[in-house]
């Protein structure tokens, strides 16, 4: 979803919501929830307003009173504004930091299923980052992605069961809160490169309600790369050097 329209399904939200007391609100009475300025909501509602930062994010889904699940919807309509907050904050853009973070939901999109998803993509990091643990910036990583108590919890148990999961192939057979029941294998190939392996993670579906779903995700438009960070050299955050 794109600023524009962003702005427009929270200028209607705002319109058609309450406050605590059943007040309708108004754009001077809102901004003042979510620690705005007047004209910095109207910004963000004309679609002018290029960044927004995930405790606003947050604030406008309290104050609209939205559901798990339309909170999920929400933020994932401010993607392009979640993919910049990741790179303002440490290990954003590190696929763990996405899996465990509450900010994007993964517990509520695979419900049951994401403790298997977030053991995978532990034992996945744990083999693919080996050569690179005696880096600083493995040890910032680490120290950043272990403040997550669960996160922390499952490294190390990681540590003592991984070698019960085989990373072949992992079917994948869940209910997906706004797609259904979604049906799939996740396939792995490594390709040998100059600068050291590439491990790529291809997701075919199982079925034909998976087929079309994943169809129309994808739309007609070309595949997109998006880089969120240089490989394999990384680099601590200034602020972080200190790791």
């Amino acid at each position: 979803m794109n600023l524009n329209d962003f702005g427009l399904l929270t200028k209607t939200l705002r319109k058609s919501s309450v406050d605590q007391w059943g007040n309708p609100w108004t754009r001077e009475s809102l901004s003042r929830a979510v620690h705005l300025s007047p004209d910095q909501l109207g910004r963000l509602e004309r679609g002018d307003r290029k960044y927004l930062d995930t405790q606003t994010l947050l604030l406008l889904a309290d104050s609209f009173n939205l559901t798990n699940l339309e909170r999920k919807e929400f933020l994932y309509a401010a993607l392009p504004e979640l993919l910049d907050y990741t790179k303002q904050v440490p290990a954003g853009q590190n696929l763990l930091n996405l899996v465990y973070s509450p900010v994007f939901g993964a517990r509520e999109i695979f419900g049951s299923f994401w403790r298997k998803i977030a053991t995978i993509e532990i034992i996945l990091f744990r083999r693919s980052t080996l050569r690179y643990r005696h880096t600083a910036y493995f040890n910032y990583l680490m120290k950043v992605l272990l403040q997550e108590k669960q996160f922390d919890i499952d490294w190390y148990f990681c540590q003592r069961y991984a070698d019960r999961y085989d990373l072949t192939y992992v079917n994948f057979l869940y209910e997906h809160p706004r797609y259904g029941p979604l049906s799939y294998l996740a396939t792995e190939t490594i390709i040998s490169t100059k600068k050291g392996e590439l491990y790529l993670l291809a997701y075919n579906p199982l079925d034909k309600t998976t087929a079309s779903i994943f169809k129309n995700i994808k739309g007609d438009k070309e595949n997109r790369i998006h880089r969120f960070a240089s490989w394999p050299e990384k680099k601590v955050p200034i602020e972080h050097d200190n790791y």
